[in-house]
């Protein structure tokens, strides 16, 4: 939208939903929504940060053992939700249900399988039922 009293002026309606980009608290804790492969991969390796960060905590406080403990229990809670939260995600993208997660608990097969598909697979193309396509 436009000022009228001045036409140069810049917009300054919000972005629309469809152009918005995700904020990253969305990617990191939200279960809804679509995330590519970029995406999938960086939440992966973003979940590793609070466990290593709880690790160097836990060493500095090593004579705190229950204060280390809590601290590495929060951090494991974190990377568990981060990496969580990313699979769904990425599952949605590629049109099907969050409950896809638990292909990777099969033995053998399932993490491949995952691996695979979650990991290499490009996501559906255009707008699916979790929202529109990222890419």
């Amino acid at each position: 939208m436009t000022d009228p009293i001045n036409p140069y002026a810049a917009p300054t309606a919000d972005w629309p939903e469809a152009v918005r980009r995700p904020r990253w608290r969305d990617i990191l804790f939200s279960l809804e929504g679509r995330v590519p492969r970029r995406l999938y991969w960086a939440t992966r390796a973003l979940s590793i940060v609070p466990l290593v960060i709880a690790g160097i905590l836990a060493v500095l406080l090593g004579e705190h053992r229950g204060i280390a403990t809590l601290v590495l229990l929060l951090a494991w809670i974190a990377c568990f939700w981060i990496a969580l939260a990313g699979s769904v995600k990425r599952w949605h993208d590629l049109d099907k249900s969050g409950w896809w997660i638990f292909i990777a608990l099969v033995p053998v097969i399932g993490g491949l399988w995952e691996l695979i598909e979650a990991g290499c697979t490009r996501g559906t193309e255009g707008p699916n039922r979790y929202g529109r396509d990222r890419t």
